[in-house]
C-alpha cells in the first residue's frame, strides 16, 4: 500500500499539479508566465503566434519599456488544441493582456491528485485480489471428492 502511494508520488513528482498565480505587477527574467490576451493582442500578435490565440505560456527572458518579451512554450488558441513551441521569443505589450499569471508548483493539488490515484489503485488491486493476504488451503487435508453415480 505504502509503495503505490509512493510510486504515485514519484510519477507524479517532475510533472506535479501547477497553479496560476495572478501577477500585477511586471515579472522579473525567468519567471514562469501565463498570459491571457485581449482581442486587441489577437489581432496585433495573429503574424506571430497565430490567429486566434487565446493564453500563452512561457518564460520571462526579459522586460524592455515595460513590454515582455518571453520565450514561448505552448500557445492555447480559443478553439482547437494547443501548439507547442520551442522557446521562440515574442513581444507582449502590457496593453495587449487581459491578465497575466506566474505559473507555480502546487503541493497540495499534486498530493490531492498523488491520494486519488493511489486509493484508484488500491480499489482496483482489492476488487482483483492482487493484494495478497489470503491463506492456502492446509496441504494436509485430502481434498474433498464427490461420489460419483456409477
Amino acid at each position: 500500500m505504502v509503495r503505490c502511494g509512493l510510486l504515485a508520488a514519484l510519477a507524479l513528482g517532475p510533472t506535479g499539479c501547477y497553479a496560476h498565480t495572478p501577477l500585477y505587477t511586471l515579472p522579473a527574467p525567468g519567471t514562469r508566465v501565463q498570459l491571457e490576451l485581449n482581442d486587441r493582442g489577437r489581432v496585433a500578435l495573429e503574424q506571430n503566434i497565430g490567429p486566434e490565440a487565446a493564453t500563452v505560456e512561457g518564460i520571462v527572458s526579459a522586460v524592455v519599456d515595460s513590454q515582455l518579451v518571453i520565450a514561448v512554450h505552448r500557445v492555447r488558441p480559443l478553439y482547437g488544441r494547443e501548439v507547442r513551441w520551442a522557446g521562440e521569443s515574442v513581444v507582449f505589450r502590457p496593453d495587449y493582456l487581459r491578465s497575466m499569471g506566474e505559473r507555480r508548483y502546487s503541493r497540495g493539488r499534486t498530493f490531492a491528485l498523488a491520494g486519488v490515484l493511489a486509493s484508484g489503485t488500491l480499489a482496483f488491486m482489492a476488487t482483483r485480489s492482487l493484494l495478497g493476504g489470503g491463506r492456502e488451503d492446509d496441504p494436509s487435508t485430502p481434498p474433498i471428492i464427490p461420489p460419483s453415480d456409477q
